[in-house]
C-alpha cells in the first residue's frame, strides 16, 4: 500500500473563482481531512478520494489528510492560496505603437505572494 499523498499540494486560487477540487492518492481508501481555516471556505465535500470546497475570503489554507486505517503514517499536506489579484505585469513583443495601432499582450496576474496565477484561474477573472 502506498502512502497518502494529494494533489496538487500548491494552489494560488483566485478569491473570485468557483469550486476547487483536491485528489487524494495512494493510502488505504479511508481519510480524515483536516483544515486551519474554515472561514476561507464553503461548500467542503470530501468523498472518498476527493475534497471539494468553494474559496470565499482570502488567505492561506492548510489542508491535511490523515489515512484512519494507518494510525502511524504521516499526513498529506496542501497549501493553498487564496487571494484577489495583488499585481499584473503586461509584455508584449514590441514597445511602440503608431496611432489606431493595435498590438496582443500578455497579461500575468499575481496573487498576495507575489506567485503567478495558474492559466485555469483566468476565466475567473475580469480585466
Amino acid at each position: 500500500m502506498n502512502k497518502v499523498a494529494v494533489t496538487p499540494t500548491f494552489k494560488s486560487l483566485y478569491l473570485g473563482g468557483t469550486q476547487f477540487h483536491l485528489r487524494i492518492n495512494g493510502g488505504s481508501g479511508y481519510f480524515d481531512v483536516s483544515l486551519n481555516n474554515t472561514r476561507l471556505v464553503s461548500n467542503l465535500i470530501h468523498k472518498d478520494r476527493d475534497i471539494y470546497f468553494k474559496p470565499d475570503n482570502a488567505g492561506s489554507l492548510s489542508l491535511e489528510i490523515f489515512d484512519v486505517e494507518i494510525p502511524l503514517s504521516r499526513p498529506a499536506r496542501a497549501l493553498i492560496v487564496i487571494s484577489d489579484i495583488k499585481s499584473m505585469e503586461l509584455t508584449a513583443p514590441r514597445t511602440l505603437l503608431e496611432e489606431d495601432d493595435t498590438i496582443e499582450m500578455t497579461i500575468t496576474a499575481f496573487d498576495l505572494h507575489n506567485i503567478p496565477f495558474s492559466a485555469d484561474q483566468y476565466q475567473f477573472m475580469d480585466f
